[in-house]
């Protein structure tokens, strides 16, 4: 027996858990950064590159590509992005310096 609730190796059980433990613990990275810096940023301003892709029009490679290649260095130096395990999160500041206004919503 491995303890699964209903028997599977590796239940969508434990794999919901792992998924959502996983975000959890970006969020209680992200809050004790920001308190143990004493930074007055509010959480709703920060984003997945995901969410940052969606939000700018861009495709998540680009924003990714764009981390990559150095553009957003200053930034990263400046504490406005920083990688969570494989996440980066970006402030919309940084957002707003390297690639302007987001698109407008249609």
């Amino acid at each position: 027996m491995n303890g699964a609730p209903n028997g599977a190796p590796f239940s969508n059980f434990y794999r919901t858990r792992l998924f959502t433990n996983h975000y959890l613990v970006i969020i209680i990275k992200v809050y004790h950064y920001l308190v143990i810096r004493g930074e007055n940023m509010d959480l709703s301003k920060i984003m997945t590159t995901t969410e940052a892709a969606q939000r700018w029009g861009y495709k998540e490679n680009t924003i990714r590509a764009a981390i990559a290649r150095g553009r957003f260095d200053r930034q990263i130096r400046e504490g406005m992005l920083r990688k969570s395990g494989d996440t980066w999160l970006i402030h919309e500041k940084a957002m707003y310096e390297v690639y302007g206004d987001p698109k407008q919503k249609e």
